[in-house]
């Protein structure tokens, strides 16, 4: 249970740690010359106007003392190899985000390569400890023993297993990590993915993908998570080995992506919603 929000937050962070690095884009250049016409065949006598109803010119004086500036032109850093851009993500996050935020979440090291694996796995049951892009919660996921239940559950052997319902306290545990998210601006969070898209693609072909495309992947994953349900709540849990598993089989059978959105508790949930949505929009424009 207490990785789960790990996850969710990587959906996210998969943007956010590079719109934490965005620069400046040059100006865009507007070509001013012609269009271009086809040729014609033949010969074309010129149309004769009526120049008595055109538009005199005004007359114009020009100032030989003004001296006209060039723009300024905004330099583009080039973008740094994935394999030392860890410094650069963790320096701008901690100016931006604060450094005891940077050294309480972030894993410091290969941190874009974490957040690939993470999102690209958030379709599969579980997501590994080890590619976590952000350390575990501080507190531990709580449950509430259910004497009664109303029905008897048992194991392979025939043995009743003991029930639980979730302790609708745990669903506190996630609201830093919202309200982190709605906090952010998502065209800006987009334009910020844009900019540095590269180094998350190279990172996916990295991880064993070469004809994939990462930000497609995205964008896929974030329609997963959208597409979780709003069961009722305190769910039914029971807890066959070391983790808890929801005693629906249907709730139980979710990828880890919507599983995320369950456990932090429907109110949550929404809210993750509203921004995911926000962001989808905007990087699909």
């Amino acid at each position: 249970m207490r990785k789960t929000v790990i996850a969710l937050f990587a959906v996210f962070l998969a943007a956010a740690a590079y719109y934490f690095l965005v620069m400046q884009k040059p100006s865009a250049t507007v070509d001013k010359s012609p269009p271009f016409l086809p040729e014609r065949s033949g010969t074309v006598q010129p149309e004769e106007r009526d120049t008595s109803a055109m538009p005199v010119p005004l007359e114009t004086t020009v100032d030989e003392g003004l001296v006209i500036e060039p723009e300024a032109v905004i330099e583009v850093e080039p973008l740094p190899a994935l394999a030392e851009s860890d410094p650069t993500v963790l320096e701008t996050l901690g100016a931006i985000a604060g450094q005891d935020a940077v050294m309480r979440y972030l894993v410091p090291d290969n941190l874009i390569s974490r957040l690939v694996a993470t999102i690209d796995a958030l379709n599969g049951r579980q997501v590994s400890l080890n590619l976590m892009p952000i350390n575990p919660l501080d507190s531990p996921f709580e449950a509430i023993p259910d004497p009664y239940p109303a029905d008897i559950l048992t194991n392979p052997e025939g043995d009743e297993l003991k029930q639980y319902e979730e302790d609708p306290a745990n669903y506190a545990r996630y609201t830093p990590y919202v309200e982190l998210i709605e906090s952010m601006d998502m065209n800006q969070l987009a334009e910020g993915y844009r900019r540095y898209e590269p180094l998350f693609q190279e990172a996916y072909v990295q991880q064993g993908f070469p004809k994939g495309n990462f930000t497609a992947r995205l964008i896929e994953i974030i329609d997963l998570v959208l597409a979780a349900p709003a069961p009722p709540e305190p769910l039914r849990l029971v807890k066959p080995e070391a983790y808890y598993k929801y005693v629906d089989p249907e709730i139980e059978a979710l990828p880890a992506g919507q599983k995320i959105l369950v456990r932090m508790g429907n109110s949550n949930a929404d809210r993750v919603k509203v921004k995911l949505r926000e962001f989808r929009g905007a990087l699909v424009e």
